[in-house]
């Protein structure tokens, strides 16, 4: 027992330099063998099984020999400290095996222990209390009475330092409505976890034991309050995972400093104090864009890539070993509960989690005084607090194993300084990086602690660095206890069907939410009222703030982002998707609202007028870019009729022209061509001639940049190898600019520069496909390729306004495009989406404008048509529903259904 144990515990520190070793024999021809197996079998009788030789490895090598030795101590004095446990506990009943290792080590070489007992039980050793794993169980007993579920008792015995856990083995379900309990019990556990800021329920940490959630690892519950300011660390090491990426709505350096110093930091803490901070739900890890590799306790395959690179051994037992970096596989088995053998399809459930957790979640809103009594034994134990990642710590360690750094400690310990990369010397590490150091020379990664009523950080030396929290982990649960409401409840469910509708391959539980929102059935006030009431629920208090909050979407994972301010995804859409509904609507109910919103449109330009700085990002477009937001002052004025917002627009032209020259997107959505079609709009409304000639001035800039093609030209857009076709991004958004600068200045130059847009878009259609072809780069191809965004449905809308211009009224090719057009957007038959930018919304307005363009009855019908069937949806992809989006969300439909103006989209 003892032999095993050291093997197993010393065997990874010696690898590097034994590689290295072997090497350096075969390379100077010392080794005996026909090949590399025959020279390792060599190498390892009489090399490594000659005493004088190991001794002469050590003298090499003589780092390394600290570390065996002692990690040989740290073993066996582990080993004595179970063995006492085991027989102050169960004696005569003596252990029959146990097993170091199955967990990190800590000081002093502590870590978890199985144990199987001679009367076959089994049990988990910890060097820790236990007694908070007590208090838990009293906790989620006392919820699953009240909710009249059964309880499941495990056996945990507590000793001074230490305590013996029952060793929990998943265990399958045994039908189906087992598994629905498992899914409700475990909405309880989330509650429990969130109610604590409880993180670190990771896979490994959740047992499926049968309709019982068992959590087998409460080290990190209670969660610790903020730190300081002093001891930020500029999210490097902050407990949890954080929100990587910036806001993807803010085009200048201030904006985005402004965005990213208050909304985002503040959306950051509140996510960090959410269900998603927990573990349980399936989102993206280690920075990982793909959340299906994540390792949280729900996820929808048994195993997992680590999205770095890992060390390992090739060519093994060969004296051509070496090592390499590759992903591992993490295999996760246990936390998903199991019937007839297949684990359960997680978004399946998702309602029945929702449910479990909202019991509990009103149980302790209606009875706050008696939560607070039975979670304060809690805040009297210690909770652990992450600095860093333990990852990190381990990727460290493993690479102050190399050779180089076993020849001698002082270039270990040079190595290990590597701790300090991007702390702030005001950040108050340098104090903690000497406890880290010694561990990390000892083989041990640090661990932290904090006491659940003390603001101190407590190191694995008991060392105390005082008034390092704002305020004490009580406090900061006293306070969340107090802040639950219906609202909160609402927000922490709507990350919960996020978390799993779009980390997880979507289901129809999953995927689509039943929603009364605009349907209307048994709920109250007009569908605009509704509506209106659903934006305004979109927002989160945070920081003292109210966050509008959009969904996002980096590789495969989601992210929640606070709003910036682009017409497309940002508070512009919002605003005037609010104002079109105050106008149809009629209510005063949402005045206020609208007026924060144009006060935060008003404040953006003010700054970016005081910074007189440029845009960095150089988006100039329609929907994205500065552009985006002369447009959305325009359309309020259009919905409101107020001149202040024609002021406005006015004023930020003057942000968006000293921006036109860097332009590098070129298209509709966020370049020069989507800001021709605004300045020009701008000029339909006002008649101010500047306007006229300030569009001017940017076709010409646009033109410059075209890529002349075999046939006709294009615009190369973002990281796309050819001009695209479409709408958004591709010529079609130019056919529109070049139209309305033709029909303005009546310059016949700009028909030719129509055609050759025209000839080159036109051959990418695919006659067999009926469509026009989509060449976006893969990584970035949609499945929307018949909508505004893409595809014909949109490319109709640019052949409609050519037939505003005499030159093209009879002209063939536009005749064939807009029956061809037609025919895609009448053949538009995917109606899982509500948006404007490609869903039933845009198809909606496309089809009003084009039978009010071509007088045609059957495309009436058709829009009324979808009208109808937008206003009698039972359903809405989760995604779009908790999107305050314009173009990418339900604020497009609420929109679209208010009648607003059909050119909105063109």
């Amino acid at each position: 027992m003892v032999t095993d144990n050291v093997l197993t515990g010393i065997l990874h520190i010696p690898v590097r330099c034994l590689i290295e070793d072997i090497q350096e024999c075969r390379e100077g021809k010392m080794l005996s063998g026909r090949d590399e197996w025959e020279e390792y079998r060599d190498y390892d009788e009489h090399f490594l099984g000659r005493p004088e030789y190991i001794r002469e490895l050590c003298g090499r090598y003589p780092e390394l020999l600290r570390l065996v030795l002692r990690r040989i101590e740290q073993i066996v004095d582990q080993l004595f400290c179970v063995w006492e446990a085991v027989e102050g506990r169960f004696s005569p009943v003596k252990a029959e095996s146990v097993e170091l290792g199955i967990s990190d080590v800590h000081t002093g070489g502590g870590t978890a222990a199985r144990i199987r007992l001679a009367d076959g039980r089994s049990f988990i050793y910890k060097p820790r209390s236990l007694h908070k794993n007590r208090i838990y169980q009293g906790i989620s007993r006392w919820f699953c009475k009240r909710l009249g579920l059964s309880f499941r008792e495990r056996e945990i015995y507590e000793m001074e330092g230490c305590g013996l856990d029952s060793c929990i083995e998943c265990a399958p379900c045994l039908d189906k409505s087992e598994i629905k309990r498992f899914f409700y019990r475990l909405g309880i556990q989330l509650f429990i976890c969130y109610l604590t800021d409880t993180s670190d329920i990771h896979g490994e940490n959740l047992i499926a034991n049968g309709e019982f959630p068992e959590l087998i690892d409460l080290e990190a519950m209670p969660g610790a309050a903020g730190r300081r300011e002093a001891h930020s660390d500029g999210g490097s090491t902050c407990s949890g995972s954080s929100d990587e990426g910036s806001n993807g709505g803010t085009h200048m350096d201030l904006f985005s400093d402004r965005c990213e110093a208050s909304d985002m930091r503040a959306l950051r803490e509140w996510m960090e104090k959410s269900v998603t901070h927990t573990g349980i739900l399936p989102t993206a890890c280690w920075g990982n864009d793909a959340a299906r590799g994540s390792v949280n306790a729900l996820h929808s395959a048994e195993k997992c890539v680590t999205p770095f690179l890992l060390p390992t051994v090739t060519n093994p037992r060969s004296s051509r070993m070496k090592l390499a970096y590759e992903r591992r596989e993490i295999h996760l088995k246990n936390s998903v509960p199991v019937y007839q053998g297949k684990p359960a399809e997680v978004q399946r459930y998702v309602e029945v989690l929702c449910e479990g957790f909202g019991a509990a979640f009103e149980i302790a809103c209606n009875e706050k005084e008696q939560i607070r009594s039975l979670f304060e034994p809690l805040y009297s134990e210690e909770g652990r607090f992450l600095i860093r990642h333990t990852q990190q710590y381990g990727m460290y360690l493993t690479a102050s194993l190399a050779p180089e750094f076993m020849k001698d400690a002082r270039n270990r310990i040079y190595l290990l300084h590597i701790l300090k990369k991007g702390q702030k010397s005001e950040t108050g590490y340098a104090a903690l990086f000497a406890y880290e150091l010694e561990a990390m020379m000892n083989m041990e990664i640090p661990i932290y602690y904090f006491r659940g009523k003390g603001k101190e950080l407590l190191d694995g030396a008991q060392k105390a660095y005082p008034e390092y929290f704002e305020q004490s982990a009580y406090e900061s649960f006293q306070e969340k206890l107090q802040r639950l409401s219906a609202a909160d409840l609402g927000r922490q469910q709507m990350l919960i069907r996020l978390s799993i509708g779009c980390s997880l391959p979507q289901t129809e539980e999953s995927g689509f939410l039943p929603t009364e929102v605009i349907r209307g059935k048994g709920a109250q006030g007009n569908v605009f009222t509704r509506l209106g009431r659903h934006l305004a629920g979109l927002r989160i208090e945070a920081g003292g703030r109210q966050i509008w909050t959009r969904t996002g979407f980096s590789g495969q994972a989601w992210r929640m982002k606070a709003a910036g301010m682009d017409l497309y995804d940002g508070i512009p859409g919002i605003a005037a998707a609010l104002a079109a509904v105050i106008s149809a609507g009629g209510s005063r109910e949402f005045d206020g609202l609208f007026d924060r919103l144009t006060d935060d449109l008003f404040c953006y330009t003010e700054r970016c007028l005081e910074s007189k700085q440029t845009v960095s990002s150089g988006q100039t477009g329609m929907f994205a870019g500065e552009g985006s937001v002369v447009y959305a002052y325009l359309l309020l004025y259009r919905l409101t009729g107020r001149r202040q917002y024609l002021d406005y627009a006015d004023r930020h032209v003057r942000i968006v022209r000293a921006a036109e020259e860097q332009d590098t997107s070129y298209d509709l959505l966020s370049g020069n061509a989507g800001w021709i079609v605004v300045l020009l709009k701008l000029y339909q409304e006002t008649k101010e001639e500047a306007y006229l000639s300030y569009a001017v001035r940017a076709g010409e800039l646009l033109w410059e940049k075209r890529t002349v093609m075999e046939t006709g030209c294009g615009w190369l857009c973002a990281s796309e190898k050819a001009p695209l076709a479409g709408m958004a991004h591709g010529n079609s958004g130019a056919v529109l600019a070049y139209a309305r600068l033709m029909k303005y200045t009546k310059a016949p130059e700009y028909a030719g520069r129509l055609r050759q847009i025209l000839e080159y878009e036109d051959s990418l259609y695919l006659e067999k496909e009926r469509n026009w072809k989509d060449l976006r780069s893969r990584e970035n191809r949609g499945s929307h390729t018949n909508a505004w965004c893409h595809g014909g449905s949109g490319i109709l809308l640019s052949r409609l306004s050519l037939l505003e211009l005499e030159e093209f009224q009879e002209d063939k090719r536009v005749a064939r495009d807009i029956e061809r057009g037609t025919a895609c957007l009448m053949r538009w038959k995917k109606d899982s989406s509500i948006c404007l930018c490609h869903g039933l919304a845009g198809k909606y307005m496309i089809l009003c404008e084009a039978a009010k363009a071509l007088g045609r009855d059957e495309l009436r019908k058709e829009s009324a048509k979808i009208r109808r069937r937008i206003l009698e949806l039972e359903r809405v992809p989760v995604q779009e529903y908790y999107n305050a989006s314009l173009m990418a969300g339900i604020s497009g439909a609420a929109l679209a259904l208010c009648e607003a103006d059909a050119e909105l989209l063109y």
